[in-house]
């Protein structure tokens, strides 16, 4: 699915707004420049009748035709050069009137004149999935590029260089549409939420949805739509976003109160993306042992037997910076 309807919705009205502001307030101007300098005002309503003159001249046909074109077309030159030295001697700037878009490429429509993406629009979506993701401000501070390797000592490097590698492989193919599931094991402070926010940033930048929560939050909103929700109520759920994106990221599993429900919803959530092929990357401090005493054999089979582990070794990397910066 590329780009959220969330996104999508919000940009496409973003966009229409910046359009209609420009043009309004080109048309203001040009109604100063014609109450400033009347004649520019009859010069433009020659200039609009150019192409309708044209168009008889064609349907009239002719051994003259193409004189009575080129002569039309001179005429038009010559207009297009009296209104600009009227504007300019009337101290107005050349491009009085004009819509100032704030992309001139694309004119705040969001695609060029063959129909293709604009960049701008682009950047826009790309910043707007930022945002619905969660994870905007982890994406702002730390993706592949600034990961570090230097916390890491000897076999531990190792390891964790392997870690960079399959992060950005598993982003790739996300990217591509290929459904793959990951699961980061390791204690805290070993890296786990810098490279599920370069995989989250990758991912988004290449126009997919992702939607990034703890564990807690999101059997948070599901308890919301079980037991809070109004009959009736008919605002948007917080649920859907679990199941509709492409690239769920699910943090801190295993800090949750953990019970039938959580389990149900935890479950339900797994199996529903795999069955319908959504990738998903799951990030925890607990151990093997400890998610078959936490979650019942239905899950963990599920994590263990859909998901690539990727397990995280060394010492706390923000101790080790602490150390380092104290040097």
């Amino acid at each position: 699915m590329p780009y959220s309807s969330e996104s999508v919705t919000k940009v496409t009205e973003l966009y229409a707004k910046k359009k209609v502001a420009a043009e309004v307030a080109a048309e203001v101007e040009k109604a100063q420049l014609y109450s400033a300098v009347p004649d520019v005002k009859k010069i433009d309503n020659r200039l609009s009748s150019i192409g309708l003159r044209i168009f008889k001249e064609s349907m009239r046909g002719g051994s003259d035709l193409c004189g009575r074109i080129d002569k039309i077309r001179v005429e038009a030159e010559e207009l297009v050069s009296e209104r600009a030295r009227l504007v300019a001697a009337a101290g107005f700037d050349a491009d009085m009137g004009e819509p100032k878009y704030e992309c001139p490429l694309c004119k705040d429509t969001g695609y060029d004149k063959n129909g293709k993406m604009c960049k701008c629009l682009h950047r826009a979506l790309v910043d707007a999935e930022f945002k619905n993701s969660g994870m905007s401000g982890l994406i702002s501070k730390q993706d592949f590029d600034n990961f570090s390797l230097e916390y890491y000592i000897g076999v531990d490097r190792t390891k964790m260089e392997n870690n960079l590698i399959r992060a950005k492989a598993f982003a790739t193919a996300v990217a591509e549409g290929q459904c793959r599931n990951m699961l980061f094991m390791g204690t805290t402070g070993l890296g786990k939420t810098h490279l599920s926010s370069g995989i989250a940033k990758s991912v988004i930048e290449s126009g997919c949805s992702v939607i990034y929560e703890s564990a807690q939050n999101m059997f948070s909103d599901f308890s919301y739509e079980r037991f809070n929700k109004s009959f009736g109520d008919k605002t948007p759920s917080k649920t859907d976003k679990y199941f509709e994106c492409d690239l769920l990221i699910i943090d801190d599993l295993g800090t949750e109160v953990s019970n039938q429900f959580t389990s149900a919803c935890l479950y339900n959530v797994i199996n529903t993306r795999i069955v319908s092929e959504k990738s998903m990357l799951i990030s925890t401090n607990v151990r093997r042992n400890e998610l078959l005493e936490q979650y019942n054999e239905r899950i963990v089979s599920r994590l263990i037997g859909e998901f690539e582990v990727c397990a995280f070794v060394g010492k706390d990397v923000r101790g080790e910076k602490l150390k380092m910066n104290k040097k």
